[in-house]
Parts: structure tokens; sequence; C-alpha cells
């Protein structure tokens, strides 16, 4: 049996163990939060390594790809090199090629049109998701500014994310992670305000916790797509009215797993790193897999 082992900065309350048989092979996946404690992240990272055949790494990016570049965030990447043996997968490379085949997939079957005014959480880390609404005719606002830097201003174009990227990233890159992204506990918390970006998009898309954290008490007829939902997140986006979720990676008992698990599962298959699989390599993976339909939950 292959072990799959996602170690993630966010709360323990939601972790959750899968046994599933992919290909011809069994595969036990689990999630385990350390609650914000990098160094207990760091721990398992060395404990189990000699144990999986791949890590994930949740709550934390270890790479951002605006457009061709690729940036390094300082710290995750040092946090990753705990595991000295076997790959650390952030999910970076995964969500770079399901992410638009999902969202072409949910336009080819009409449940998503055209002119549709959409809100990308952040499109430095989603760069081909935000690319992929864009493509399909979308009026797309990038909340890069807003729900990371804390400027109220949106971003409506993919050349401006692309020159954000190359002015600031190499900065960003070396700042404390717990600065950019929530961890711990802290995902927990909701603001539940009026924000003028939510209130004028029919669709959110990207991070949950970002979601979540930034979304109004009144989110009634709206689509969200996102990742790592639980029933507990399913029951809060219902309560404020959402119409539907979309998920990027399939459901498992109950729960989706990030980006990171599903890159590390791949990992563990092809016997590669995920920046040394070609996309070609992850689009065969994924329709063997019957993964490339969106997971839809009508609220």
């Amino acid at each position: 049996m292959k072990k799959i082992v996602s170690v993630s900065l966010g709360s323990s309350s939601r972790d959750h163990t899968y046994t599933a048989e992919l290909l011809g092979e069994k595969f036990e996946i689990s999630r385990i939060g350390t609650d914000g404690d990098v160094d207990r992240m760091v721990e398992l990272f060395k404990k189990l390594d000699p144990e999986v055949n791949a890590f994930g790494m949740g709550g934390g990016d270890i790479y951002l790809r605006p457009g061709n570049r690729t940036y390094i965030l300082r710290e995750p990447y040092k946090w990753s090199k705990a595991a000295s043996t076997k790959p650390v997968c952030d999910g970076a490379y995964f969500k770079a090629v399901m992410e638009p085949m999902v969202v072409h997939n949910l336009f080819q079957q009409g449940f998503l049109k055209k002119d549709m005014k959409v809100l990308v959480m952040t499109a430095v880390d989603r760069y081909f998701l935000a690319k992929a609404f864009t493509d399909e005719g979308c009026k797309c606002v990038f909340g890069d500014m807003p729900f990371s830097l804390g400027i109220p201003l949106g971003v409506t174009g993919l050349g401006t994310i692309r020159f954000l990227g190359a002015t600031l990233l190499p900065v960003i890159t070396k700042l404390p992670y717990h600065w950019l992204y929530p961890l711990g506990s802290s995902q927990e918390k909701m603001k539940d305000k009026p924000n003028r970006f939510f209130a004028w998009a029919d669709v959110v898309a990207g991070d949950l916790h970002y979601i979540r954290k930034n979304m109004p008490r009144d989110m009634k007829g709206k689509i969200v797509c996102t990742n790592t939902t639980t029933k507990k997140n399913l029951d809060e986006f219902r309560e404020r009215g959402i119409k539907a979720v979309v998920t990027f990676t399939p459901d498992m008992n109950g729960r989706t797993f990030g980006a990171n698990v599903l890159e590390a599962v791949f990992a563990s298959i092809l016997g590669k790193q995920p920046k040394d699989t070609t996309e070609k390599e992850y689009q065969n993976l994924i329709d063997r897999l019957g993964i490339q339909k969106p997971n839809i939950v009508t609220l």
C-alpha cells in the first residue's frame, strides 16, 4: 500500500484519512494539521520520511507561478527540506493543469456562462485558474491587492498580475509566511462584513480559507469554486445563501483534499518530482483516474 501524508499548517480539526484503490494500487491518504506549528510540521516531515511515498504540504505554498516564471517562498521551501528522501508537493504544478481543465469543463456543460463576473481571490498563486476564466470570456477581478496586501484595489488584467509578480514577489517570497496566509486557528476566523468585490461577483474562485475569511454574510445566489471543503464548510456556505460549490478535486469520503495531496499521489505513481512532470503526463493521468470532471454540490 502506498502512503501519502499531507502535513498542513492548518487546523487539526480538519484532519482526515481516506483509503482508495487507484490504477490497481491501494493508497492510504492522510491529512495531519499542525495548528500553525512550524516546528511540528518539520518534525513530521523528518519522522515520516522513511514511511511515506510522498508528502503534501498543506497551508503553505512553496512555488508561485504567475505566468512563465516560478518564484520560491523561502520559509516553506526550507521547511520542505526536512523530508530528506521523499518529494514534498505543494500542489502548484498540479493546479496549473487540473484547475483550467475543470473550468473549461464547467463551460462545456453549460454550468457557467460567458460574461459571468468572476472574483479570483489571488491570481499570483492561481494564475492558470485566472487565465482559464479570462479565456472563457468572463469579466474577472483578481483580489491579490485587497486580500493579500490590504490595498483596496482590484486587478483586472493578467498582464498586471505578471507585473506585480515580477515587481513584488522577489521581496514577498522572503517575508515571514504567517504575514501572507492564515495559519492554524486563524483559518477559522470570518469577517462577515460587506465587501464590494464579493457583492459584484457571480462566481468566487480560489483558496477556501481566503474565501471564508473575507466573504460577507450575504452570498445569495453565488457559485464558489474552491477545494479542501468539509461538511462544516458546506453548511457555512449554505447559511450564507451560496447556490453551489464546485471543487477541483473529487470528494473523498465526505471532504475534498487539496491540490497538494493529488500532486503527491501523482508523484508516487509517476516516480517524479512535480517540477519534472510534464503537462501532458498530468493530463494523461488525470484522464486515466477519471477525475477531470468537476465535483458540483448544489446547496
